[in-house]
C-alpha cells in the first residue's frame, strides 16, 4: 500500500462507496483502479484524482489530505516535506520572526549588577533557568561591545528570542552561535527536517548583518536528543558562563574568570572543527559573486527568485537612466554608473550562455506596476520608478520575454509581492538576498550542503512545474502597458 492507496481504500469504505459506479465515473479501466486501490499503481495524472475526490464528495479537510497523500506518493515523503518547508520559509515574514518578546525578559533583576552574582550558584527549575538567560544576555548587551559565544541548538526558542530581542537594541553585540546539524537526509515523527527548521530560526538573527556567525558540526539529531548528557548548552559572556540542561531544568552559573577563560579556550577550540553555515557577502563583491557562479555553472541549471522581474536585464542608460534614483550626494556616482552598467551588460551576455532561468510572480509584476518599487540592484537605495520608467521596463521585458526562454513567470502564492528577498540557487552554491534589520541588503551565502540543495530543489520544481506559458507571460506583460499607456496620458493631460 502507498500513502495515497491507504487514504483512497479508507474514504471508500468509510463513504461505503459503490466501487462500479466510481470506475464509471472517474472513467478508467477496472484493473487500473484496484491496482490504484491497492497501492501497485499510481493515478496517471492529477485529473483521475480530480475526478475521484468530485465523486467522494470529500469535505475540503479530507481534500487537502487527499491531495497531500497524493503528493507524498508521487515525490516521496521527504521530498514532498522538504518543498513544504521551503514554502513555509518563504511565506513567513522574516522580519517580524521573534519580534514578540518572553515576558519573563522584562522581569524585574535578581541581580542588579555584575558584582552582585556570586561567584557559583546552583539554579534550579525552569522559570530560574530563563530568569538567568535573560539577565546574563541583558548585562552582556548593556555594555558599548557586547561579546557573546553560545552552544546550544536554534530551536532552543527562549534564547533565540531572546537573541533577537537584545541584538536589536545593541547593533554592536558581536555573536558567535555553535550547534549541532544532522547528518542524514531524514525526518522525525512530526516530519521535521531539523537542518530547514534550524535555518528558519537562525535566519532572523542573520538579517543583521556581520553581528551574529553561526558555526556547525554534524551528528545524528535524533540519536543526540534520546542521548543522557550533562548540562550540553552553554553561554559564555565576558562575565560570565552559563551552562544548563537540555530540559532548563538544571544550570550552573560561573563568574570565575579562570573557568570563564577556559571555557572560551575550549569553545574556540570546537570552532577550528566546525564549518560556518553561512557567509556574508558584501555589497561590493556581491556582482563578482554573481558572476561567479554563473561562470562555474557553465550550461548547468541556475535558478533565481524574486517576485518582481529581473530588472538588471534592462538596466541600459538609454532606456532606464538609473542616475534619476541615486542621490546626488552620492560619493563617486560616475564611477557606480559604470561599474553597475558594465555588470549588467556581462549579466546579460551571460545569460544567453547559460541554462539560467530568472523567476518572478504576477503579484510582483504587479506590485512593480501599481507602485513602481524595485527593491533589486542598487542595492541601498529606495527606488521608487516613475510611470515613463515602467512602462519602458514593460516594454523590454516583453521584448526579452519574446526572445529568449530564460524568464518565467510562475504559479506560486510563497511570498508576499511587497516581499524584499531574493535568491540564486546553482546545484552546488547559493545565496540569499533580503533586507536587513538595518535597512540595508546583504547577500547571504549559504554554505550548508543540505540547505543548498533544498532550495535549489524548490526553485527547480518551481521553473519545471509551476511556469506560466511563454504566451501568457507576454499577454499579461501587454496588460500591464496598456495599463501604463493610459496612466502616462493622464499624468502628461494634468500637467498641462
Amino acid at each position: 500500500m502507498t500513502t495515497f492507496s491507504d487514504t483512497l481504500s479508507n474514504f471508500i469504505k468509510e463513504k461505503k462507496i459503490k466501487i462500479n459506479d466510481m470506475i464509471n465515473y472517474v472513467d478508467i479501466d477496472r484493473s487500473t483502479f484496484y491496482k490504484i486501490v491497492k497501492g501497485k499503481r499510481n493515478p496517471s495524472n492529477r485529473h483521475i484524482v480530480e475526478k475521484m475526490i468530485a465523486y467522494l464528495r470529500l469535505s475540503q479537510k479530507e481534500v487537502d489530505q487527499m491531495w497531500q497523500d497524493y503528493e507524498i506518493t508521487i515525490l516521496g515523503a521527504y521530498t514532498y516535506f522538504r518543498r513544504k518547508h521551503i514554502k513555509l520559509f518563504l511565506k513567513e515574514s522574516i522580519t517580524s520572526m521573534y519580534n514578540d518578546t518572553p515576558e519573563i525578559l522584562e522581569s524585574t533583576p535578581r541581580y542588579q549588577s555584575v558584582k552582585d552574582f556570586p561567584d557559583f550558584f546552583n539554579v534550579i527549575g525552569d522559570y530560574n533557568v530563563n530568569l538567568t538567560i535573560s539577565q546574563v544576555l541583558n548585562l552582556e548587551m548593556s555594555r558599548e561591545h557586547p561579546l557573546l559565544k553560545i552552544c546550544v541548538q536554534p530551536d532552543h526558542q527562549f534564547i533565540m528570542s531572546g537573541l533577537n530581542h537584545f541584538i536589536f537594541k545593541n547593533r554592536k553585540a558581536h555573536i558567535e552561535h555553535l550547534f549541532c546539524l544532522d547528518n542524514t537526509e531524514s525526518m522525525n515523527a512530526n516530519h521535521l527536517i531539523y537542518n530547514l527548521d534550524y535555518f528558519s530560526h537562525v535566519m532572523p538573527l542573520l538579517l543583521y548583518g556581520d553581528n551574529y556567525v553561526p558555526y556547525c558540526y554534524y551528528n545524528h539529531i535524533m540519536t543526540k536528543e534520546n542521548q543522557m548528557s550533562f548540562y550540553e548548552n552553554v553561554m559564555i559572556t565576558q562575565d560570565f558562563v552559563f551552562t544548563f540542561t537540555r530540559d532548563c531544568q538544571n544550570g550552573i552559573l560561573f563568574k570565575n574568570q579562570e573557568i570563564i577563560q577556559s571555557y572560551q579556550t575550549i569553545f574556540n577550540r570546537y570552532l577550528k572543527e566546525t564549518q560556518p553555515l553561512t557567509k556574508l557577502i558584501q555589497y561590493t563583491d556581491y556582482w563578482r559573486y554573481t558572476q561567479d557562479i554563473l561562470h562555474k555553472n557553465y550550461q548547468t541549471p541556475c535558478y533565481s527568485y524574486a517576485t518582481q522581474p529581473c530588472i538588471t536585464l534592462i538596466f541600459d542608460p538609454k532606456i532606464f537612466n538609473m542616475r534619476k534614483y541615486i542621490p546626488e550626494d552620492f560619493f563617486n556616482i560616475d564611477e557606480f554608473e559604470k561599474i553597475f552598467y558594465n555588470f549588467a551588460n556581462s549579466f546579460r551576455e551571460q545569460l544567453y550562455d547559460n541554462e539560467f532561468k530568472l523567476l518572478f510572480t504576477p503579484q510582483g509584476l504587479e506590485y512593480f506596476v501599481k507602485e513602481g518599487i524595485s527593491d533589486e540592484l542598487p542595492f541601498g537605495f529606495d527606488i521608487v520608478c516613475d510611470i515613463e520608467d515602467r512602462l519602458n521596463a514593460l516594454k523590454e521585458w516583453r521584448s526579452f520575454m519574446a526572445r529568449y526562454d530564460c524568464l518565467l513567470m510562475i504559479h506560486d502564492d510563497a511570498m508576499p509581492k511587497e516581499s524584499r528577498m531574493y535568491f540564486l540557487f546553482s546545484p552546488n552554491v547559493g545565496f540569499i538576498s533580503p533586507m536587513t534589520q538595518t535597512g540595508n541588503f546583504y547577500s547571504i551565502s549559504i554554505e550548508e550542503t543540505s540547505l543548498i540543495s533544498a532550495f535549489y530543489d524548490y526553485l527547480q520544481n518551481l521553473a519545471e512545474k509551476c511556469a506560466y506559458s511563454k504566451q501568457e507571460t507576454i499577454d499579461l506583460f501587454t496588460q500591464y502597458i496598456h495599463y501604463l499607456e493610459a496612466e502616462l496620458a493622464k499624468e502628461k493631460e494634468q500637467a498641462q
